[in-house]
């Protein structure tokens, strides 16, 4: 445990690390994700050029009763609208020449003669329109598959069309989940949620946390998966598993994850986001309800972080929070980023002064950080914020603070303490 001197020191030399972390938190969000090669879930479709024989996982069969063939419209592979909605287990409705597809929390809406097409409102130019031929309707197939998040590439050579359609997933141990998976999946895997958080995009956190060696976040929107994150020891995904490193992964849009610089680069946490799910940095949530999720999602994988060492998990402490909430918020509202107080005051002098008592207290600070989610990689990040949260303290609080007129506009302070 750290005497006060050393603590002293340590929190003058965070302020010279700022910047610091802030660009490794940059560079540990930057996304990386599916692998090429499918998993045992997948499934891997072939469609070759004016041949009415497609390849499902292998397995040679028709593209449909009546014997239609895949075929190119202006360099677009176009097939059956039924037997290809059929074969990605798309709910249709065809009325009037507007087609509809769902599939869980994803609605494809097209025009037969009209390129403009929606994935969940989200509008969307084709290069080519659906259109009719000898009774049948034909959709690009590209179009259809990439808007599930499947995988389409074109084998010139062959003039094939190749589909790789993976379920994006997080296992722990036995337990697995997927995007797309229905909220009674979840709960029959995992049973109820041990917390219920806001997003800032409308979906809601089922929290796991009750083992934090199994820590787990599931993103809940209609009634389906939508996002997943975790960072407990153990975690395996489509492309990445714990304690890979960067060199071991492919990139892709749907799919962070986030590395820790200071155990060798390796990956400590994932993120996974449905394509349902837009904008994910938008930054326009500031209710106290969304505040108090982000402070306390960072307790969590401040505990799992910690039970992936073998340290002891923290217990949540209000007067801590209530301390961390009012300096996160003295340096928003007065503009400057200091342990040290405009008014002189250090961490445990702040803590006294909201009546806590201690022996050892340490104090984080991350600006610029909306969400607790890359705050918390950024201490990751940054070896004395590492330090700090792998320290021998029994409790810990999390405060968050707001200016938009100020240099960081939000703030986050972790208090510890031991009593």
């Amino acid at each position: 445990m750290l005497a006060k001197e050393e603590w002293i020191f340590i929190m003058n030399t965070l302020k010279k690390l700022l910047c610091y972390t802030i660009i490794l938190l940059v560079l540990g969000s930057m996304p990386f994700a599916l692998a090429n090669q499918p998993d045992d879930d997948s499934t891997v479709i072939l469609y070759t050029l004016d041949s009415p024989i497609m390849t499902v996982n292998g397995e040679q069969r028709q593209i449909d009763a009546e014997g239609s063939v895949a075929f190119a419209e202006r360099g677009r592979t176009f097939v059956p609208l039924r037997a290809t909605f059929e074969l990605f287990s798309i709910e249709l409705d065809f009325n009037r020449g507007v087609i509809t597809g769902t599939q869980g929390n994803t609605v494809i809406r097209l025009t037969l003669g009209n390129r403009i097409a929606y994935v969940n409102n989200r509008q969307i130019i084709l290069d080519v329109a659906p259109f009719a031929i000898n009774g049948r309707t034909m959709v690009p197939v590209r179009f259809i598959a990439e808007s599930l998040g499947a995988n389409v590439e074109w084998i010139q050579s062959t003039q094939t069309v190749h589909i790789s359609y993976s379920p994006l997933y997080v296992q722990l141990g036995n337990a697995r989940l997927s995007i797309g998976d229905s909220q009674e999946k979840v709960n029959d895997i995992l049973g109820k949620p041990d917390r219920i958080d806001p997003s800032h995009l409308g979906f809601a956190w089922h929290v796991y946390n009750s083992d934090y060696s199994r820590f787990i976040m599931v993103g809940i929107l209609n009634g389906n998966v939508e996002v997943l994150y975790t960072n407990s020891r153990g975690f395996i995904s489509n492309n990445v598993k714990y304690g890979d490193t960067p060199g071991s992964t492919d990139s892709h849009p749907r799919t962070i994850v986030y590395y820790d610089s200071n155990a060798g680069g390796i990956a400590h946490a994932v993120l996974i986001v449905s394509p349902n799910i837009e904008n994910w940095r938008f930054t326009g949530d500031l209710r106290s309800t969304f505040i108090d999720a982000q402070n306390r999602q960072i307790f969590d994988m401040t505990n799992a972080f910690r039970v992936n060492y073998r340290k002891s998990v923290l217990s949540w402490n209000d007067t801590a929070a209530s301390t961390a909430r009012k300096h996160s918020q003295d340096m928003a509202t007065r503009n400057y980023f200091d342990h040290i107080g405009l008014d002189g005051s250090q961490p445990w002098d702040r803590f006294t002064r909201e009546g806590g008592r201690w022996t050892s207290v340490g104090e984080n600070l991350a600006g610029g950080f909306y969400l607790g989610i890359d705050a918390f990689d950024g201490w990751v990040n940054s070896p004395p914020h590492r330090e700090g949260m792998l320290e021998n303290f029994r409790f810990l609080g999390v405060g968050f603070g707001h200016n938009a007129s100020s240099n960081y506009i939000w703030y986050y302070t972790q208090l510890f303490y031991s009593p």
